[in-house]
C-alpha cells in the first residue's frame, strides 16, 4: 500500500469539524468507527488477495477505494469482507459490555447486514452480480437485484412516511431509500472503484 495515493476532500474536514462541534450524543464517531472498520475490511481482502489499491479517497459523505478487481469469485470476496468485518468486531464490541461498546456493536451489525443486501450499489449486490458474472443468467440477476432495490427503498419510505404520520418522528429513514434510489440511478459501468457512505 506504500504506492496508495490518499486523497482528502476539504469537504471532509467540514463534516468531521462540524459533527465535533454539533453531534453531542457521540453518534457521529460511532459510525464513523464502523463505517471505518467496514473500509478496513475490504483493505484487507485487497491487499490479502495481493490486488493493488490505487487511490483513497475521503469524501464529504464517503470513502472510496480506488483499485483494479478482477470479477469474478476474488470480487465477490472483497465486497463480503467489509459487512464481515462490521460482523466480527461487533462480536468483539460484545466482550467489553460497556454502553459505548454496546453502540459500536449495535451500529457494526446494522451497518454490515444492511450492506450485506442485494441492493444496487451495496456490497451484497455488488457480491451477487461478481459470482454471475459471465454466467447466462447474469441479466436475471442483474434485473433481480434492481428489482429488490427499488422495493426495498419503497418499503423504507412506507415505513418513514408511517413513522412521522403516526408517531411524528423526523424524516430521518428517508435518507436510506434516497440512498438506495441514488445508487440505482447512477450505476457504475465499471467495477475499479468501489464506494461506501458514511
Amino acid at each position: 500500500m506504500s504506492d496508495t495515493k490518499i486523497i482528502i476532500s476539504p469537504a471532509f474536514f467540514i463534516v468531521i469539524a462540524a459533527s465535533a462541534i454539533f453531534d453531542t450524543s457521540g453518534t457521529f464517531s460511532v459510525v464513523l468507527i464502523a463505517v471505518m472498520i467496514h473500509e478496513f475490511g475490504h483493505i484487507f481482502a485487497l491487499s490479502a488477495l495481493g490486488i493493488r489499491i490505487d487511490t483513497v479517497r475521503l469524501r464529504m459523505f464517503g470513502l472510496e477505494i480506488c483499485a483494479d478487481i478482477p470479477r469474478g469469485k476474488r470480487e465477490a470476496l472483497v465486497m463480503a469482507a467489509g459487512p464481515c468485518a462490521n460482523l466480527l468486531s461487533a462480536a468483539l464490541f460484545l466482550l467489553f459490555r460497556s454502553e459505548h461498546a454496546l453502540s459500536l456493536a449495535a451500529c457494526s451489525v446494522i451497518l454490515g447486514v444492511f450492506h450485506l443486501m442485494p441492493c444496487e450499489g451495496l456490497d451484497g449486490g455488488s457480491a451477487l452480480k461478481a459470482l454471475f458474472y459471465r454466467k447466462k443468467c447474469e441479466n436475471t440477476v442483474n434485473i433481480c437485484v434492481k428489482a429488490f432495490t427499488v422495493t426495498l427503498a419503497g418499503c423504507f419510505v412506507c415505513a418513514a412516511l408511517h413513522l412521522v404520520l403516526t408517531e411524528r418522528l423526523n424524516l430521518s429513514l428517508i435518507v436510506l431509500p434516497v440512498y438506495l434510489i441514488l445508487n440505482l440511478i447512477s450505476e457504475r459501468k465499471t467495477y475499479t472503484c468501489r464506494t461506501a457512505l458514511t
